[in-house]
């Protein structure tokens, strides 16, 4: 029985190209998969960060502390992510 299905399988080209189509989605799929998966962080460098600092300077024991200023200064210095100071959520939101 599984010899004759064999024997109609290869007199017939269109049921060939349907069983290769077939057995290839898997495949694609794997290689999507893996892709992805590959290397997640190697791209992180291009994602953008919106940085918007609200944050007021205060007066502590006659010193003035604006710790807003001092990290938002620090996260454009670092290169992990794309990081960009915006003045406002709105404008945030927009990029």
């Amino acid at each position: 029985m599984i010899k004759a299905e064999l024997a109609k399988i290869n007199k017939n080209k269109l049921i060939k190209i349907a069983m290769v189509i077939i057995m290839l989605i898997p495949a694609i799929y794997s290689v999507t998969f893996l892709r992805s998966m590959w290397d997640p962080y190697g791209n992180l460098d291009k994602l953008p960060v919106a940085v918007v600092n609200e944050d007021k300077t205060v007066k502590v024991k006659d010193d003035k502390v604006n710790i807003g200023k001092d990290m938002t200064k620090n996260l454009l210095k670092n290169d992990s992510l794309k990081f960009e100071e915006v003045d406002s959520e709105h404008e945030a939101n927009q990029s």
